[in-house]
């Protein structure tokens, strides 16, 4: 399998557009995200 078959059987089994997981809301996700990361320690 190659990389164009795989994006072709994700594309495939993914239930929503592109379009409709751009318009999904992300600014909490970012945030919450970005603190995680900044307030992991760190090895």
């Amino acid at each position: 399998m190659n990389d164009h078959e795989l994006d072709q059987l994700i594309a495939r089994a993914n239930p929503y557009g592109d379009d409709t997981v751009r318009r999904l809301p992300a600014g909490a996700a970012e945030s919450d995200l970005l603190e995680e990361i900044m307030t992991s320690r760190t090895v």
